[in-house]
């Protein structure tokens, strides 16, 4: 646990530390009151700028990492001793600020401090996340450059993950980030991704600050206000215990983004004819979206190109064009790599906005967040939709209140601007496509500004009616935190895990010339859970590996004595049980053997497998072959009109084939075969029965296929009316030779 706790101050101090001569050199002079907390922010768009540059030139981030560290230190030196540049603090404030950062960081972290103590990955249910813990490893010691070069190999699926993010996504910038840290920390990228995240999520905070105040004028109480709806909003939390580190990166950099756009079109500086400190930020941090998040760049252009027409037609002047002109080839210059290519995927993505998606519905009844829900008062995630009157009164409550912010602010040109490209996505997303997820994603890459206007709006409407004001604000926040619990109690019941079993998977690593393939547990059973094998390939990277990806490709036959990887406790699904020669490896939770399944090796086992009780027989994966459905604990099954197994007689005193068994539904007709030839055909009932075939002269010693095939299938869902629609056909007991 204390690793946790190590982490996080590391990762802060060095976010602060290595930037703060670049931001004092930089930061232009309206906004040196808030020059500590754009620090990290600085450092963030610097280091993924430049990392981005310098991995597709073809180095790694362990090669360049020492020349951007020795840059930023002179940088330091440079503004600290020759420039005398200083912090302005505002004490009371700043530490305010602090303690916020520090409650939302623990807040967040609560799963792994409270539950499981250590460093490792979680997630609320989204398996996107091996995407960031793998990928920076990789670029540790590799480049992108060096990724496009590379053939993948199907046995080595992790390759596959990298280029996720490297190759089809364009996303270099939040990897790389992480990939810095990695190389500095030395540790693993299933330690820090979640980690990583919540510290930049919690580094957000005083950006929310900063802009209200940018658009308002400073205040302790919109401080208050602001800062918790952002940090305890429930929709936001929900994205980050997801971990959709791509979106808890734009939040950031968005705000940090924003913060500068405002200060520059309200000074005299979009003026000047020369290019400006602000063109270079706006400039290079646009550049950091298409290098780390590109799909956000349409949150940012376009609104800023309205704003100038706008401006052109209102004001009947053309000297705003001038400056955009200056960012826009500062942009050109430094992300033309990625521009068309975002372009494109960008396009292909809002054309299949009406495609099914893996999410189910957050509530089955109105999943859409109204403004009142949005502001996070009232939790999608942990309540039934309100009455219609009430969601009504309360939303529009809440949008007047937006609007008075807005009404309130400076600059509102520029901020209408960004108001109306939001309302498209808004009803594009929400009532022509109905579409709950790409409403949801619109929703909460807007909400961080929406949190601000009102904000501004609530402080503005009660500035003269203090006791109301606060009771207000008790009311309200009262609600944001007891919706950010209940979230949270959430995430620590449902979490999913990279736990000290799967990471006590690098252990293989330690036997020395192992290269022979290895198959995992669910190449044998079917995937059955998707977290488990993505995570179990990542710990055995970079050994050949068939997963139930792979396996679905061949004959779906494993050779006899192939190494196969087996769990030895059931965690989330029930293990395969199989028959192992000669253990290869084992610790308290795996064993990886050779596998027995060959005639001879069958023969010559100790075990009695000419019975298979189902759900306890030991060997019931081994002996079962195909048309069976999932695991039960003393039962199973089959599924289809066909299901095969086999037993072994190890003598020739068996007379006759016997089961216990009952059909879902009447009527039921089962067929048996063995070896290929016909044994008998019987009417099944719904009750269980045994029934005995005799076996005309007997069988051999030998391994003996047994088919099995039904006159009729039935669903669940249609005969016992439960939420299941496999077909089935009949449920097994227990089958052997007598």
């Amino acid at each position: 646990m204390i690793l946790i706790f190590l982490y996080s101050i590391l990762t802060i101090f060095i976010l602060f530390f290595l930037g703060f001569g670049l931001t004092l050199l930089l930061a232009p002079k309206q906004l040196h009151p808030y020059t500590f907390w754009l620090t990290p922010w600085f450092t963030v768009v610097f280091l993924i700028f430049f990392l981005t540059i310098f991995s597709l030139a073809g180095l790694s981030v362990n090669q360049i990492c020492p020349y951007l560290i020795g840059f930023l230190l002179f940088l330091n030196f440079y503004a600290f001793w020759k420039k005398k540049l200083r912090y302005n603090f505002r004490l009371k404030e700043d530490i305010l600020i602090g303690l916020l950062i520090a409650t939302s960081i623990v807040f967040n972290l609560s799963p792994l401090i409270r539950n499981d103590k250590i460093l490792t990955t979680i997630s609320m249910g989204n398996n996107d996340v091996i995407v960031y813990a793998q990928t920076p490893e990789y670029l540790v010691n590799h480049s992108i450059f060096e990724y496009f070069q590379t053939k993948v190999i199907d046995l080595k699926p992790t390759d596959e993950v990298t280029g996720n993010l490297l190759f089809r996504g364009f996303r270099w910038g939040t990897p790389l980030l992480s990939s810095f840290f990695l190389n500095i920390f030395q540790i693993k990228g299933y330690q820090y991704t979640y980690l990583f995240q919540t510290i930049l999520f919690g580094l957000t905070i005083p950006l929310i600050y900063i802009l209200f105040s940018t658009l308002y004028k400073p205040k302790i109480l919109g401080l208050i206000l602001s800062t918790f709806l952002f940090m305890f909003n429930s929709n936001l939390l929900y994205m980050l215990y997801h971990d959709f580190f791509g979106q808890v990166f734009f939040w950031g950099v968005e705000l940090f983004l924003l913060i500068f756009l405002f200060s520059y079109f309200s000074s005299s500086e979009p003026f000047k004819k020369n290019f400006t400190r602000f063109d270079y930020i706006i400039g290079f941090t646009t550049t950091v979206f298409y290098f780390a998040y590109h799909e956000a760049v349409i949150l940012i252009i376009p609104p800023l190109i309205l704003f100038i027409i706008l401006y052109s037609l209102l004001k009947k002047s053309v000297k705003l064009i001038l400056p955009v002109i200056r960012i826009c080839i500062i942009i050109a210059i430094t992300a033309s790599i990625s521009i068309v290519k975002s372009f494109v995927v960008d396009f292909i993505q809002a054309s299949k906005i009406d495609d099914p998606i893996g999410w189910a519905l957050f509530r089955t009844k109105i999943p859409y967040a109204n403004p009142f829900e949005a502001m996070g008062f009232y939790s999608i995630h942990a309540m039934e939709p309100m009455r219609l009157i009430a969601a009504s009164i309360l939303s529009l409550l809440t949008l007047f209140i937006i609007l008075k912010g807005f009404l309130t602010i400076r600059y509102k040109l520029l901020a209408v601007s960004f108001l109306a490209l939001y309302s498209f996505f808004f009803t594009w997303t929400a009532i022509l496509h109905h579409n709950f997820f790409a409403y949801n994603r619109s929703l909460t890459y807007s909400l961080p500004f929406f949190i601000v206007l009102f904000s501004i709006g609530l402080l503005e409407y009660l500035s003269k009616k203090r006791k109301l004001l606060m009771g207000i604000l008790t009311i309200l926040l009262s609600l944001e935190i007891l919706f950010a619990v209940k979230l949270n109690r959430r995430f620590i019941k449902e979490r999913i895990i990279v736990d000290r079993s799967l990471i006590s998977l690098g252990e293989i690593h330690n036997l020395k010339n192992l290269k022979e393939l290895i198959y995992t547990d669910q190449a044998i059973s079917g995937l059955e859970s998707y977290w488990r094998q993505i995570w179990t390939e990542y710990f055995l990277y970079p050994l050949p590996v068939y997963s139930p990806y792979q396996y679905d490709k061949t004959k779906k036959i494993i050779p006899d004595n192939s190494l196969v990887l087996i769990p030895k406790v059931s965690i989330i699904y029930n293990s395969p049980k199989i028959l192992l020669n000669n253990i290869v490896w084992e610790n308290p939770y795996y064993l990886m053997g050779r596998l027995c399944d060959s005639t001879s090796c069958l023969l010559d086992r100790s075990e009695n497998l000419s019975s298979i009780t189902l759900g306890k027989s030991e060997a019931e994966d081994s002996l079962l072959l195909t048309g069976w459905s999932v695991k039960e604990s003393a039962n199973r099954w089959t599924q289809g009109k066909e299901s095969t197994l086999r037993l072994v007689a190890k003598n020739n005193d068996y007379q006759k084939l016997s089961f216990e068994a009952q059909t879902l539904a009447e009527p039921q007709t089962i067929t048996v075969f063995i070896d290929g030839k016909l044994l008998a055909t019987k009417l099944l009932s719904t009750k269980w029965q045994q029934y005995d075939l005799p076996i005309p002269n007997g069988i051999s010693k030998d391994v003996h296929q047994i088919r099995f095939t039904y006159a009729n299938t039935y669903k669940p869902s249609q005969v016992l009316s439960r939420l299941d629609n496999r077909d089935l056909a009949v449920n097994f007991r227990w089958i052997k030779f007598q």
